[in-house]
C-alpha cells in the first residue's frame, strides 16, 4: 500500500519539483521510503508501505533491467505468485510491485485481467513514450486524474492535485446539488471542477497521439442466474480471506462482534498457525457498545484480542483532526479513522475488515424493501399524472413518508428508487438551498437481466454508488491517514462475481445474509448471527449544538459566503436544526458542515 503521482505532457518540460511536492504530501500513506523517475515527458513519484518484500530493492519507482519499462503502484495483487509462474522471466525480487511489470511487459494491458487485488498503478514504457495508468475491478484503491493544457496529472488523493497550481480550485451548483443528495460525488466526478476520477475495473493508455480509455470488468455485467452449493460460496470466502492474509509484515483485524468481521476473523483462525489479533473498539456507555458480541468471538477463535476503549468525549476530542484527514469531503468517516489510528498505535500496518458483506448478501433494509416498491406493476402503469395526483395528498410528516412519495411519483426503474432511497437530501427538500438540476437518465442505468436477480441488481447499485463513493473512499484515505492497509475479503472479484450470479430465492429465503450464514455452517454462534444490527452512534446532535458549535459554524459560515446556496434558507434550516427539527437533522447538516470546512481548508470556492 503506498501513494503514487505523476507528471505527463508532450507539451512542456517536466516539473521535478511539482512531483516532488505532491509525493511529500502522501507522505501519510508510506512512511517507509520514497523515490522520484523522471525521463523525457513523464516524471514518477511514490511514497511507500512496506508490506511483501520489504527489502531496498523492491523499491519504487521500480524499473525492469532493460530499462524499458518503469511503474508506481499503490494496493496488492494477492495472486502475484500465481501470475509469477505463468510468466516467461522469473524476476528478481519476491514482490508483487515486479509481478505487475513483468505482466505487463508480457500480456500488455490483459495482464490486469489476471490480477486479484486491489491496485492503482501507472507505467511508463520508455520505447514507446506511452504511460499506462489502471484501476482494480472494485475501486478499493483511488486514482485521481487532472488534464490541463497538455498535461496530466495523476495521484491517490486529490489534494496534491488541488495545490498543484494546475487546477481552477473551482467547484459549481450541479455539484453541490449531488452533494447534498449523496453526502458525496459519484466518480467519476468529484467535489473539484477539473479533478475526476479513473473509473473502478478500468485502464487508460495516453500516448502522444492519443488518450484510450476502457472497462476491463463491470458489476452490471449480464450474469445468468444459478444456485450454488454452500461449499462453493465458504471455499471462495476462504480463498480470499487466504490471499489477504499474505503479508511480511504483522496483520490483523477489526472485529465488531457483528456476522460480517466476526466471519472473517473465524476463517483467519482456521487457516492461522498462531492466534489471530483482533481489534475492537468498545465505550463506557454500553448502549453503543458491541463488546460482549466482540469478547465472545475473541474467546471462540482465541484470538489475541485489543479493546480500545473510548468515551464519548474521547471520540469527540478527535473531530477536528478527523476533519483535516479528509481527502475528499464525506458524510461519513469519523469511525474508520478512530479505530485505524488504535490499530497502528498497536504497531501493525495491515487489517482485515468486513466490509462489503452487507453489499454481496443483502444485509440492509433497502433489500427487502425496493423488491417491495419494485412488485407494484399495476401502480406503476398508472399514468404519471394519476400516480402524482394521488401521491401528493399522502402525508409527509417524515423524511421517510417523503421519500416513498417520491419513489411513487417516479417511473419505477430500479436505479431511480434506489437512488431515491439512498438520498440524504431529497431533491424536494434541497431544491430550495440549491436550485437542484433535474436528475437526468443515467447512462449506465442498470441492466435488468434475468428477473431472478433483483437482489444482485440492487447489489451492484449500492456497490457501484454509496460503497465505492462513500464507505471504500473514506475507509482508503481515513486508514492511510495513519499509513494502515485495509484489506477488504468480501470484495474479491471472484466472490463478487459468484454472489451476483445467485437467484434471489436462493439468496434470500427469509432473512437477511442467510444465505452467508448457511455456507458458514457452525462457524458463528448463534448469539452473532441472530443478534440486531448495531454501529457507531453518538450523540451528534448534541455535539453539534454545544461542543462543536464554533467548529459547525465555520464551515456553514464559509458556504454562505464562498456558494451560491440560498443564504437565508441554509441559515432557516441550520436554525430549525439548532431548535431540535426532526426534518433536518445532524445527520443531513452535518455532511454540509464538512463540505464547507473542507472548501476553506483548500480555497475551494465556487465557480
Amino acid at each position: 500500500m503506498c501513494g503514487i503521482a505523476g507528471w505527463l505532457s508532450y507539451d512542456s518540460a517536466p516539473d521535478l519539483e511539482l512531483v516532488k511536492r505532491m509525493t511529500a504530501g502522501l507522505s501519510h500513506r508510506g512512511p517507509d521510503s520514497d523515490g522520484i523517475y523522471a525521463e523525457g515527458p513523464v516524471v514518477l513519484g511514490h511514497r511507500r508501505l512496506s508490506i511483501i518484500d520489504t527489502s531496498e530493492r523492491a523499491n519504487q519507482p521500480f524499473h525492469l533491467k532493460d530499462g524499458r519499462y518503469h511503474l508506481v503502484f499503490n494496493g496488492e495483487i494477492y495472486n502475484y505468485q500465481e501470475v509469477k509462474s505463468e510468466l516467461k522471466t522469473e524476476g528478481e525480487t519476491q514482490s508483487d510491485t515486479e509481478v505487475v511489470l513483468l505482466a505487463y511487459k508480457e500480456w500488455g494491458v490483459k495482464c490486469v485481467e489476471r490480477f486479484n487485488g486491489m491496485f492503482a498503478f501507472a507505467i511508463w514504457d520508455s520505447e514507446k513514450q506511452e504511460l499506462f495508468i489502471a484501476r482494480d475491478r472494485i475501486g478499493i484503491k483511488p486514482l485521481y486524474l487532472l488534464k490541463k493544457e497538455g498535461v496530466l496529472l495523476f495521484s491517490s488523493e486529490i489534494r496534491p492535485l488541488i495545490h498543484s497550481g494546475h487546477s481552477s480550485k473551482k467547484t459549481n451548483a450541479k455539484l453541490l446539488s449531488e452533494y447534498l443528495g449523496h453526502q458525496t460525488i459519484y466518480a467519476p466526478a468529484t467535489i473539484v471542477q477539473d479533478i475526476e476520477m479513473l473509473m473502478p475495473g478500468h485502464w487508460m493508455k495516453i500516448s502522444n497521439e492519443r488518450i484510450e480509455e476502457k472497462a476491463y470488468w463491470s458489476l452490471d455485467e449480464s450474469r445468468p442466474s444459478r444456485d450454488v452449493e454452500l461449499k462453493e460460496i465458504k471455499g471462495t470466502l476462504q480463498k480470499a480471506v487466504s490471499y489477504r492474509m499474505i503479508s511480511d509484515v504483522p496483520l490483523g483485524a477489526f472485529l465488531s462482534g457483528g456476522i460480517d468481521s466476526s466471519a472473517i476473523v473465524g476463517l483467519m483462525a482456521e487457516q492461522s498457525e498462531l492466534p489471530v489479533e483482533t481489534f475492537s473498539v468498545t465505550f463506557g456507555e454500553k448502549k453503543y457498545s458491541e463488546k460482549e458480541y466482540s469478547d465472545l468471538v475473541a474467546a471462540k477463535f482465541k484470538t489475541k484480542h485489543t479493546e480500545i476503549h473510548l468515551e464519548s468525549k474521547d471520540f469527540l476530542q478527535e473531530i477536528p483532526e478527523v476533519l483535516k484527514s479528509f481527502d475528499h469531503p464525506s458524510g461519513d468517516g469519523p469511525n474508520s479513522y478512530i479505530i485505524s489510528k488504535a490499530v497502528k498505535s498497536k504497531g501493525l500496518k495491515v487489517a482485515l475488515s468486513g466490509l462489503g458483506g452487507d453489499e454481496l448478501f443483502a444485509g440492509y433494509d433497502l433489500f427487502q424493501n425496493l423488491p417491495k416498491i419494485k412488485s407494484k406493476s399495476w401502480w406503476f402503469s398508472l399514468p404519471q399524472s394519476v400516480r402524482t395526483l394521488i401521491s401528493t395528498g399522502l402525508p409527509t410528516r417524515s423524511v421517510q413518508s417523503k421519500k416513498l412519495q417520491s419513489m411513487l411519483k417516479s417511473t419505477g426503474e430500479l436505479d431511480e428508487l434506489h437512488d431515491l432511497y439512498r438520498s440524504v437530501w431529497l431533491p424536494s427538500m434541497s431544491q430550495r438551498i440549491i436550485d437542484f438540476p433535474k436528475k437526468k437518465k443515467s447512462s449506465k442505468r442498470i441492466n435488468p437481466g434475468d428477473s431472478n436477480l433483483l437482489l444482485s441488481q440492487i447489489s451492484s447499485l449500492e456497490m457501484s454508488t454509496y460503497m465505492s463513493n462513500v464507505l471504500l473512499r473514506d475507509t482508503d484515505q481515513m486508514s492511510m491517514a495513519h499509513a494502515l492497509e485495509i484489506r477488504v475479503p468480501f470484495l474479491d472479484h471472484n466472490l463478487v462475481e459468484l454472489t451476483l450470479s445467485i437467484s434471489d430465492k436462493q439468496k434470500w429465503p427469509s432473512t437477511p445474509k442467510q444465505l452467508l450464514v448457511k455456507a458458514l455452517g457452525d462457524l458463528l454462534p448463534d448469539e452473532i448471527v441472530n443478534r440486531k444490527k448495531m454501529g457507531f452512534v453518538f450523540p451528534w446532535a448534541e455535539w453539534m449544538k454545544n461542543d462543536l458549535n464554533e467548529f459547525c459554524e465555520e464551515g456553514i459560515q464559509y458556504l454562505l459566503e464562498k456558494t451560491q446556496m440560498n443564504a437565508q434558507e441554509l441559515e432557516r434550516v441550520w436554525r430549525e436544526f439548532k431548535l431540535g427539527s426532526t426534518e433536518y437533522r445532524w445527520s443531513r447538516l452535518w455532511p454540509l458542515v464538512v463540505l464547507g470546512y473542507w472548501m476553506k481548508q483548500h480555497g475551494i470556492e465556487e465557480a
